[in-house]
């Protein structure tokens, strides 16, 4: 029992002194037990009983925890650096090309000869102008097919002595409109002596007075509108109808 008691004691000395020690001080010395002065219980005392330990109040003295500081939000992983582009390798500069010799100056060809101009050839001589019998003729030729009517003297129907009075006066032959005026006009000439332009006489029947006139075209034959059944046309001197009724020839131009 006294073992019990003394290990309570030394307990609770224990204890105070831990006690002491955790508060510090000046006065900690006090707190120190001499070994020579422990006090240990006589037989003759009481047993003491054991005191109740007060835990040691840990706020005094003892610094307070930390709070724990909140979990920072996890930087961004950085991200990855790009790698630079590599600069394009400097195109190798170009060789100058080798200076080429100049050419020998060639002589100067000699400038060839002016070809002669080809000879021109001669100007046509202008064509004669027409003389006025031949202007007669020329416009009774064009006349040919032109038709046949009483009284007509052109330029689109004619009679008998119209068609030949139509040729002269539009060439500057001012001769007489009738067929008997007309028989009379001018010069008279035989048949040998015809010539184109020739105004040439004819009769109805053979013996009788002029009643049929002409222009004569030349080669044997003659232009004339004297039929209403036929237009203005070419015909024969040399057939025996005419030749019988042939009267004379009149030169007018």
């Amino acid at each position: 029992m006294k073992k019990r008691s003394v290990f309570i004691l030394v307990l609770t000395a224990a204890v105070i002194l831990s006690s002491c020690s955790f508060f510090g001080g000046s006065d900690s010395d006090s707190h120190k037990i001499e070994p020579n002065q422990t006090n240990i219980p006589s037989s003759d005392d009481p047993e003491p009983q054991p005191q109740p330990v007060e835990p040691a109040d840990d706020t005094h003295g003892v610094e307070p925890e930390a709070e724990p500081e909140p979990e920072s939000e996890p930087e961004p992983e950085p991200e990855p650096e790009t790698e630079p582009e590599p600069e394009p390798e400097p195109e190798p500069e170009t060789e100058p090309e080798p200076e080429t010799e100049p050419e020998p100056e060639t002589e100067p060809e000699p400038e060839p000869e002016p070809e002669p101009e080809p000879e021109s050839e001669p100007e046509s001589e202008p064509e004669p102008e027409l003389t006025t019998a031949e202007k007669i003729v020329a416009l009774a030729q064009e006349l040919i097919g032109t038709e046949y009517e009483y009284g007509g003297q052109g330029p689109d129907k004619f009679d008998n002595s119209g068609f030949v009075y139509y040729c002269c006066v539009q060439n500057g032959v001012k001769v007489p409109r009738r067929t008997s005026k007309i028989a009379e006009y001018g010069k008279e000439v035989t048949r040998s002596e015809l010539k184109p332009g020739d105004i040439v006489v004819f009769a109805n029947e053979v013996g009788g007075t002029a009643g049929l006139v002409g222009i004569y075209a030349g080669g044997g034959t003659f232009i004339s509108c004297n039929n209403a059944s036929k237009p203005t046309r070419l015909q024969n001197m040399d057939i025996s109808y005419w030749k019988d009724r042939f009267i004379c020839g009149r030169r007018v131009a």
